[in-house]
């Protein structure tokens, strides 16, 4: 995922809004403590905050949609490590706050909705 921008919401304590794109996705998230520069990759997993009605769902098709101006967003994703709660939308890995529920199986997609999606550097 490429930085194409970051808005400052605090630049004393590097508190931003990233702008990131990876194909045809591109989304915003908050980022605490940021120091990182337009045109740099994030490579960690993105992390979500009080995710909502997580459930199975058919297809293999991948979305990250932000829902209005918030940083509230609807994800479809592939879930690629269950016990850790990875998922996936193609190249980017997302850390679940919560747990998947039980029947859900690695290799199955998944939507749900989050309250927000957070880029950390270390």
């Amino acid at each position: 995922m490429k930085i194409l921008n970051i808005s400052w919401m605090d630049d004393e304590k590097k508190e931003g809004i990233l702008s990131l794109a990876n194909g045809e996705n591109t989304f915003q998230v908050y980022c605490y403590p940021c120091s990182f520069q337009i045109g740099d990759t994030i490579v960690r997993p993105l992390q979500t905050l009080q995710d909502q009605n997580i459930v199975r769902v058919g297809g293999n098709s991948y979305t990250i949609q932000q829902i209005g101006d918030t940083f509230e967003t609807r994800i479809i994703a592939k879930v690629e490590d269950k016990k850790n709660g990875i998922v996936s939308v193609n190249q980017i890995k997302i850390e679940l706050d919560s747990d998947l529920p039980g029947d859900i199986l690695e290799g199955e997609t998944v939507s749900f909705e989050t309250l927000r999606l957070t880029a950390r550097k270390t």
